[in-house]
């Protein structure tokens, strides 16, 4: 009686053989995965917080009133501190201290030092003794303001930056380290699973090979000796490639998606949905994707198969079939099977072609574009983050990789499981007792 238990069911029962280097292997993924997330976040405080950071509030103040411990800058007899440096013992000194502002206009930057209350369109406007900068403000009234400005010159501009030089250094070290470590644990996450995966297939052909010679002889007279030997040679090296691309693909591109969905939900919440909503309409691709390969997929893989047996079966028998003169009917009959299994490949072709690439990279477009409009109609209401925009863009097109590269593996993916049920079927073959079974 043969076993009706899942094909999936049993492939995870040889993996749970190996579940010691199959679990450590996850954990390394895991660990690769996070550190190659963390790369946009730390884009993103370089822009916001250091490079884009001289724009931010600053104090002005005597030198003798800025607390030991505080960053300042001095700058033409006076200290600057920017509104970042201070902390909860120093807040209170942003009451009794004036503000001020450094804006780029044009290719310069420019010091207000004097409060901006007032967001619009800035236009220098030379005088004798220092720049001034007119803001036409857009309001019912049409008023303009006029703010002094002094030009910055590059040394005092990299006086300004002074105290972020030292973190950004540090970032981008901290970048490349979790650069270089992600490529070392992907390597050996990669070589680990690979590894398990060669033992497992290496475990399975042992089985079968164990299986097979308790068989009836009857089975063997009934069943051509090719399709035997086709799955044992080439539909477990058919499974070995569903374990490394289940154990590593398919892991991946789910942990890799659901970190970025939770990356992108950090940095803005309501764009973030959106890129929850795409997972079931892709899950709907999938299914169709799925639906109509496996059809197409099981003909070609029966097909390969009586191809095996049909070469098995006429080199044994060929000088038989040259003395009958049989070679033009044995080609006709190869060719119907060829051509057969060709037909079907090319509407699996078109199937992937349609549901997979195209489909994720169109949809990937559109939403790109949704968002930079989105961003893009934010910053003509408010000022948004540059850093915050940068990083979202990064982990949105970082989405759509692992989605592609599972619908890549979908392909081999098939043709494992539908060579596993050939697998299996026959080590469900009835067995009888053997003198060395006993």
């Amino acid at each position: 009686m043969k076993s009706k238990r899942p094909v999936i069911r049993r492939l995870i029962q040889y993996m749970l053989q190996f579940k010691g280097p199959i679990g450590l292997a996850f954990i390394i993924l895991f660990t690769a995965i996070g550190a190659q997330l963390a790369g946009p976040f730390i884009a993103k405080v370089v822009i916001d917080k250091h490079i884009l950071g001289i724009e931010r509030v600053w104090y002005q103040a005597d030198p003798a009133e800025v607390p030991r411990g505080l960053n300042a800058v001095s700058f033409r007899g006076k200290s600057f501190v920017r509104d970042d440096w201070f902390d909860e013992t120093t807040e209170q000194y942003k009451k009794a201290w004036m503000e001020a502002q450094i804006s780029q206009v044009e290719q310069d930057f420019y010091l207000i030092p004097v409060p901006v209350k007032l967001d619009g369109k800035w236009i220098l406007v030379p005088n004798s003794l220092a720049d001034s900068l007119q803001i036409e403000i857009k309001d019912e009234k049409g008023e303009k303001n006029l703010y002094p400005a002094l030009k910055l010159t590059p040394a005092e501009l990299r006086s300004f930056y002074q105290h972020d030089l030292m973190p950004v250094l540090l970032l981008i070290g901290l970048f490349i380290f979790l650069l270089f470590a992600s490529n070392l644990l992907t390597f050996f996450q990669s070589y680990l699973l690979q590894a398990t995966a060669l033992r497992i297939i290496q475990k399975l052909r042992m089985d079968i090979m164990s299986h097979i010679q308790l068989i009836p002889l009857r089975y063997f007279d009934n069943t051509p000796i090719g399709q035997i030997v086709s799955r044992i040679a080439n539909d477990t090296e058919a499974i070995k490639e569903l374990f490394i691309s289940f154990m590593a693909t398919f892991v991946v591109s789910g942990v890799t998606i659901i970190g970025i969905i939770v990356a992108l939900f950090i940095l803005d919440p309501p764009l973030a949905l959106i890129a929850v909503l795409l997972l079931p309409l892709f899950t709907v691709i999938i299914v169709i994707h799925l639906k109509y390969s496996k059809i197409y997929i099981s003909i070609m893989r029966a097909r390969l198969a009586d191809m095996y047996a049909m070469l098995n079966e006429s080199i044994v028998v060929m000088p038989i079939i040259q003395a009958f003169r049989k070679e033009e009917e044995t080609m006709k009959e190869f060719e119907a099977l060829n051509h057969d299994r060709y037909i079907n490949q090319v509407k699996q072709f078109r199937v992937f072609s349609v549901s997979s690439r195209n489909a994720v990279g169109l949809i990937g477009s559109l939403v790109t574009a949704i968002v930079i409009w989105y961003f893009g109609q934010e910053s003509l209401q408010t000022a948004i983050e540059f850093g915050v925009f940068y990083a979202f863009i990064d982990y949105l097109s970082r989405f759509y990789q692992p989605i592609i590269g599972f619908f890549d593996q979908l392909l081999g993916a098939q043709r494992a499981i539908i060579s596993a049920e050939r697998v299996f079927n026959l080590m469900d073959e009835e067995t009888e007792d053997a003198w060395y079974a006993k």
